[in-house]
């Protein structure tokens, strides 16, 4: 028999055992992929199908093994000689029942089909943006829950959901997208990444969502030390060489002037409004109002000092990591003493970390994860319900990703679970990680590492594991 009806499981493989030279996919809800094997048990040709698809081979074959990344029935032609049937031209003449698993973000539902005459989709659990190639959710069309959207014709159609999937990575394809020597500073935002300085006058940079890079100048201010986000989330404060601020709007691109402060700050962190400078190495360091006014001065003395990267909210509580690393502080946010002396302060845990000028604090749905970019160092995660805390092993930086904590150390890279007692270990090139000074970060599904003054972009693989969405779907053909 030539004509074949399959059923597929999701990455399942199915053989379909049969010597022939002709290959058509007479009907399925889903591309496939096809492995058409020799009967020597050599491959002579692997692609992706979709119905209505036809293969004529010069040479036979003995085996034709199909996997989905989708469940799905299917019908397939094998055989020796060609299918002769010819659907008719308008009409349906198939129709086929489906369900779709969703992974986050934007996925392709159906490719362009020739044989497709219209589509229903339904979801029952999440709304979601249609639309064609160049889809997201600002340009998309808008269906809610158990609306049906029905599509004529045979062409491409992508589905988007509010709801972010989980990536892992593929380090055998590495492209440099920019340069930005001199960031010891990366600002995650809403709209992109800026790359900006601590405690020395560097060029600024902003990456946005599409991957581009701009310079941010305004006049003769071209360099900048000291950069943090406000509490709109679109404006970027920057100190000048002038001693100043600039106000860098990151989503209209106007650029104004601002008050001089209390001279030229180093480093600067947003904690919930209120902006923390430091001035110079041992220095006071103060709270800024949104006026440029001074409402907190603080001596530090008693703990030593520290960088704003050792700085960070854990709920209503600032959290402080001593200079050397050897202890955790924590006082309320909105209690903020005006000396920060050891015996005022409650102290969380001892976490041999360090402090430095290049840590950053990270977050997933479960921790935060704070990380210093130096040889040997450790990082900590902070559970967001129980606040326990939980050390890495030695390492160079470690990053929050969806459902675990990114590890780079040396040559290897690992995905650890939050509290770092498993772990997926990757395989990657020799000069993924070598450097101590590495600023990964994803930008919506695209992930970038900021390597020795290049940004480079790394192939990101979505996990398959888990559907954060289904739709129900039905297919007519011709």
């Amino acid at each position: 028999m030539g004509l074949r009806k399959i059923r597929l499981t999701k990455n399942l493989a199915v053989d379909v055992v049969k010597d022939g030279k002709h290959i058509k996919i007479v009907s399925c809800s889903f591309p496939m992929m096809i492995r058409v094997m020799s009967k020597r048990g050599e491959l002579i040709i692997e692609t992706e199908v979709r119905g209505g698809f036809e293969l004529a081979l010069d040479e036979s074959f003995s085996k034709v093994v199909v996997t989905s990344e989708q469940s799905q029935g299917a019908e397939i032609w094998v055989s020796k000689i060609a299918l002769g049937y010819t659907a008719p031209t308008s009409g349906a003449n198939s129709n086929v029942s489906a369900m779709f698993e969703h992974y986050g973000d934007i996925e392709q539902l159906a490719p362009f089909e020739a044989s497709r005459t219209r589509m229903t989709v339904v979801s029952d659990s999440v709304p979601f943006w249609y639309g064609g190639d160049g889809l997201t959710i600002e340009n998309g069309i808008k269906a809610e829950v158990g609306e049906k959207v029905t599509i004529d014709g045979a062409g491409e159609f992508n589905v988007a959901i509010d709801l972010s999937g989980a990536y892992s990575l593929a380090f055998d394809s590495a492209v440099v997208d920019g340069s930005t020597a001199g960031a010891y500073k990366i600002i995650k935002t809403t709209y992109g990444v800026v790359f900006a300085s601590k405690g020395t006058y560097k060029d600024m940079y902003f990456q946005d969502l599409s991957g581009a890079f701009t310079k941010l100048t305004y006049g003769s201010d071209t360099r900048f030390t000291g950069a943090e986000m406000l509490d709109d989330g679109e404006t970027l404060m920057a100190a000048t060489t002038t001693g100043g601020f600039r106000f860098f709007n990151l989503v209209t691109g106007a650029v104004t002037g601002g008050w001089s402060g209390n001279g030229i700050p180093s480093e600067m962190i947003n904690l919930n409004g209120r902006i923390w400078c430091k001035y110079g190495g041992n220095g006071n360091q103060y709270f800024m109002a949104a006026d440029g006014s001074m409402d907190v001065i603080l001596d530090n003395r008693g703990i030593g000092n520290f960088s704003t990267g050792a700085i960070f909210v854990v709920g209503a509580e600032v959290w402080i990591m001593q200079g050397s690393g050897s202890k955790l502080y924590s006082f309320p946010l909105n209690d903020i003493p005006a000396v920060l002396d050891e015996t005022l302060l409650t102290v969380i845990s001892a976490s041999s970390s360090g402090t430095g000028a290049y840590a950053m604090v990270t977050e997933n749905a479960d921790v935060w994860c704070w990380s210093n970019a130096c040889v040997n160092t450790r990082a900590i995660t902070v559970d967001k319900v129980t606040k326990v805390v939980s050390v890495s092993p030695y390492c160079n930086r470690a990053i929050a990703v969806s459902d675990g904590i990114l590890v780079f150390d040396k040559n290897d890279v690992k995905e650890y679970s939050n509290d770092f007692l498993s772990y997926t270990e990757y395989e990657v090139d020799k000069n993924i990680s070598s450097t101590w000074l590495t600023w990964p970060y994803f930008l919506g599904n695209r992930f970038f590492m900021y390597v020795d003054g290049n940004v480079i972009e790394r192939t990101t693989i979505k996990k398959r594991s888990v559907p954060l969405a289904k739709f129900r779907l039905l297919k007519s053909s011709i």
